[in-house]
């Protein structure tokens, strides 16, 4: 090192006792030692925030999970309080899916359009995203159908209006007609003589309910690797690392409210509902870790890393977009459910934790 500064000073032929900046960068570009001696260094900046985040990160998202398992309240379904819990994870999950995910698969393949010379104009993204939502139909069909195969089934109340029978429709099968949907049958019965209406059993509508936390899971933890391989490979800048792994915190709490919500209903049993939770609760942390490891290989503007990177958002965003408009939306704010809830307050509450965390989730979006 001493030589080459040495000898790049006697190349000099004006004051041969100083040296200009830009020559002493030169020196330390030349040498490889002194190279990784200033990548170590500058990869340092951020490692003790990298590391920190995957121990808080974790134990934030097990905090927010964990209560509903023990909570009474959130097991009812027609509790008021849990539809409101559950309808802000709507909000959330949605949220995530638009605000959060979105922006990011299009602006990955935009970039994979300039690099790699594709057509501009085409949504690449969209695909992606179009994939992701097709994939979780063929999946919850698939699961509907297995489980219609082990028990779980529609009976088929026979109505005769508010005639013989009386006020209430009865099944051949003698099942229990869930809460849920037991006020918009009557209803039907009611009003139409003579028809057969299908039911949902218990079994029926617990699958549905288990199928529902399944895919919201599988949602959830492809997301969260890949932000945490983003937050894991920033190397240089500590003040966007540390507001990154500070929304990130918040991010996962929230998230991981609402899934420990769905969770809950499911009834999955402790052992399988603390495996949910622990498994999303590491996706995070495996990212940050994933992207500590291949920091000084990993090259965001590469082909691969943004075909990747686009493809896996982009599917994310197509299966949180389903768990949000299929499976929550159309649950949670039908009829039969809202119709479950005797006081209007509640149902406006429905509405209104939709909003509000709708739209923490988007303020949170300005960092992660």
């Amino acid at each position: 090192f001493f030589v080459t500064i040495y000898n790049k000073q006697e190349n000099r032929s004006q004051n041969p006792g100083t040296m200009r900046v830009w020559e002493f960068d030169e020196i330390l570009e030349d040498d490889g030692f002194i190279g990784r001696v200033l990548h170590n260094a500058k990869e340092s900046e951020t490692l003790d925030i990298r590391i920190i985040a995957i121990f808080v990160i974790f134990a934030a998202s097990v905090l927010g999970a964990a209560p509903p398992l023990y909570l009474p309240f959130f097991k009812d379904p027609t509790n008021p309080w849990a539809c409101m819990l559950r309808t802000a994870g709507a909000g959330i999950v949605l949220c995530l899916a638009v605000v959060h995910v979105a922006p990011y698969a299009y602006e990955q393949f935009g970039e994979l359009s300039d690099v790699a010379e594709l057509d501009p104009e085409y949504s690449f993204a969209g695909v992606t995203i179009v994939f992701g939502f097709l994939l979780m139909m063929i999946i919850e069909a698939a699961a509907h159908g297995m489980g219609s195969q082990t028990g779980g089934h529609c009976s088929h109340s026979h109505s005769h209006g508010a005639g013989a029978h009386g006020d209430h429709p009865h099944s051949h099968q003698g099942d229990i007609i869930n809460a849920e949907v037991e006020a918009g049958v009557v209803q039907k019965a009611k009003a139409l003589p003579e028809v057969d209406v299908p039911v949902l059993d218990d079994k029926a509508i617990l699958l549905k309910r288990q199928v529902a936390a399944h895919l919201f899971e599988l949602g959830c933890a492809v997301h969260s690797v890949i932000i945490g391989i983003s937050l894991g490979v920033n190397t240089d800048n500590r003040k966007v690392a540390r507001n990154y792994f500070i929304a990130l915190v918040f991010h996962q709490l929230i998230e991981a409210i609402a899934l420990g919500a769905y969770i809950a209903i499911a009834r999955l049993g402790m052992l399988k509902s603390w495996i949910f939770i622990i498994v999303y609760s590491l996706t995070v942390s495996v990212g940050i870790a994933i992207g500590i490891g291949i920091g000084d290989s990993f090259d965001e503007s590469s082909i691969a890393a943004l075909a990747a990177q686009g493809t896996l958002n982009g599917v994310a965003v197509g299966i949180l977009l389903y768990m949000a408009t299929v499976q929550m939306v159309a649950s949670d704010f039908s009829p039969q459910t809202l119709g479950s809830i005797k006081e209007v307050r509640y149902r406006w509450g429905c509405f209104i934790s939709f909003i509000i965390f709708s739209g923490i989730m988007s303020f949170i979006a300005i960092w992660a």
